[in-house]
This record gives structure tokens, C-alpha cells and sequence, in this order.
């Protein structure tokens, strides 16, 4: 299915979602029925793979966003200036790339206003976590798509700290003591964070909060 309106946009993001809370889910119950001896050991793969279904699911939910706004009968001059962006996606390389040299920068720019004349075309874009979806990157994220206000859906503390950062030291080798129970909660504050970026996402689509 293609998110041609706000309620194909919302059945796809709710398929992204079942699947992952179903999957979690399954995780969870082996975390809580491991023998002792193995509790540690399926306690850090399940970090690893909650993280893994976050950044996931950002990913995905953003790029269908994005999706959708593509197939809007616009020019790139309607939409917010992070969306023309995210749409040309080499511009913002050249642009970041030109740094202090001023004629890099205005050619950069010419060519990005000459592109606001032209009509949206229909893409998928790649949205970059960098493999490292902490409270700045998803900032940067919804900056891409219009500031829709995404971090203010999630708790800063417990993805920066927790979900991201004993993913971080799982990943590089350390050895992680992980509790059932924190990882509990941690389950039901990720599942919590993907529906409301369910539900952002759809408002704004409805909303057409992608115009400028």
C-alpha cells in the first residue's frame, strides 16, 4: 500500500507498528522466563534488538511522512524548507560541504532556489539515523520534516541514557547488567514513543502541516 492520503498513511504506519510490538513483545516473555544463568546474556540481546526496532520503526514511520507529502499536487516553494531538503537530500551535502566559502555556498543556493519552481515528485527518501537515534538526532530528524515537535514525544533521559546508551555499550563489548523490570518499562516507554509518532505524524498529515 501507498499513503496516498492521511488514512493509507495511518494504516502503514499501524502495520509498521504491529509487527514490532508483536515482536517486542515476544523478546519480553523470554527475558522474563530465561533461566538465572542466562538472564544477563537475553537481557543485553534484548536491548540491542528494542533499540534496533526503534530506529527502525523512526526510519520507516518519517520516510512514509514523506512518502505521502510526495504525492501532494505541489510545488517544492509550498512546503517547508526542511522537507525541500529532505527531498534533495545532495543540496544539503553541498551546502554543509561548502562550510565558509562563499561562492560554493551561493551556488549551492541558486540551485536550491531553482529547484523551489519545480513540482514534487514522488519519493521514498533515506532517512539517516547514523545507526545512533538518540534525543539530537531525532531533533535533526524532525527539523527535515517541518518540526512537528517528535521530541517532544519522547522522555530525553530514558533514550538517551537507557535505551540508546547501554544499547551503545552493549554494542562496543562492555558487559551489561539489565533487570527484567527495567527493561519493562523501557518496553512500554518505546511502545508509548511509537504511537504517538503514529499519531503526530497522521494530525500532520491531515493538518497539511507540510505547507509552508
Amino acid at each position: 500500500m501507498k499513503p496516498h492520503t492521511p488514512s493509507d498513511l495511518s494504516d502503514c504506519l499501524d502495520s509498521e507498528f504491529s509487527w514490532r510490538r508483536k515482536e517486542i513483545s515476544y523478546l519480553k516473555t523470554a527475558f522474563e522466563r530465561a533461566r538465572v544463568n542466562e538472564k544477563d546474556a537475553i537481557g543485553r540481546a534484548c536491548y540491542a534488538a528494542l533499540y534496533a526496532y526503534w530506529e527502525g520503526f523512526v526510519r520507516e514511520a518519517v520516510q512514509l511522512y514523506v512518502y505521502h507529502v510526495s504525492f501532494r499536487s505541489m510545488k517544492y516553494s509550498d512546503l517547508k524548507t526542511g522537507l525541500l531538503l529532505t527531498a534533495h537530500p545532495n543540496i544539503l551535502a553541498q551546502i554543509k560541504a561548502a562550510g565558509a566559502n562563499p561562492i560554493l555556498a551561493a551556488d549551492s543556493l541558486e540551485i536550491l532556489l531553482n529547484l523551489r519552481e519545480d513540482r514534487l515528485r514522488n519519493f521514498k527518501p533515506d532517512i539517516n539515523t547514523r545507526s545512533n537515534l538518540g534525543f539530537d538526532v531525532l531533533a535533526e530528524i524532525d527539523a527535515s520534516i517541518g518540526k512537528l515537535g517528535l521530541c517532544d514525544l519522547v522522555d530525553q533521559h530514558s533514550l538517551d541514557d537507557q535505551l540508546k546508551g547501554k544499547r551503545n555499550r552493549i554494542a562496543h563489548g562492555r558487559s551489561v547488567t539489565i533487570q527484567f523490570d527495567e527493561f519493562s518499562k523501557l518496553v512500554d516507554a518505546v511502545t508509548s514513543w511509537m504511537q504517538a509518532i503514529i499519531s503526530c505524524l497522521v494530525n500532520a498529515a491531515v493538518l497539511q502541516r507540510y505547507a509552508a
